[in-house]
C-alpha cells in the first residue's frame, strides 16, 4: 500500500483548474493512484477559492468535490485537532490554518504533505514531510 499523501487546498486546486497547466500537469500525475487525504478545511477553502478566483458555479464545484471526497479520506475538524493545532504553532510557527492542516495530517498518518504555502522539507513530528511539488 502507498503511503497516505495529504494534500493542501492548493493542490487540490491546481488539480481541477487549468489556469497554471504546468502545475495541473505536475499535481494530477502526483496524485494519480496516490493514497490521498485531505479534511474538511481543505474542503471549505477549495469551494471559497473556486467561487471567489474561478468564478465556478456552485453546482460544477460540488461535482469537483464529490470526486474528491470518492478518491480520499477525509479528516473532520474538532476540539482536539484545533488543540494539536495550537501545539503545532506553537513549536513550528506556521500560521495557524497552515497548523490546521498539518494537524489532519498527523492525524491521519500522512508521510507526506503536498504544499506550496509552507517550509519545504521540513520533518514535523519526525514522521511528516513538507513537499512543495513544484520547488
Amino acid at each position: 500500500m502507498n503511503d497516505k499523501i495529504f494534500a493542501d487546498t492548493n493542490i487540490i486546486v491546481y488539480a481541477h483548474t487549468s489556469s497554471e497547466p504546468e502545475k495541473q500537469t505536475k499535481v494530477v500525475e502526483m496524485l494519480d493512484n496516490a493514497n490521498l487525504v485531505i479534511s474538511t478545511q481543505v474542503v471549505k477553502e477549495f469551494i471559497t477559492v473556486m467561487v471567489r478566483k474561478f468564478s465556478q458555479p456552485i453546482t460544477e464545484i460540488k461535482a469537483q468535490i464529490d470526486a474528491v471526497i470518492g478518491i480520499a479520506s477525509v479528516v473532520n475538524e474538532d476540539l482536539e485537532l484545533i488543540d494539536s493545532a495550537i501545539e503545532i504553532h506553537q513549536s513550528y510557527k506556521y500560521r495557524f490554518y497552515d497548523c490546521l492542516i498539518i494537524a489532519a495530517a498527523l492525524r491521519a498518518g500522512c508521510k507526506m504533505l503536498l504544499s506550496e504555502d509552507m517550509q519545504h522539507g521540513q520533518t514535523i513530528e519526525g514522521t511528516l514531510t513538507i513537499i512543495n511539488p513544484f520547488a
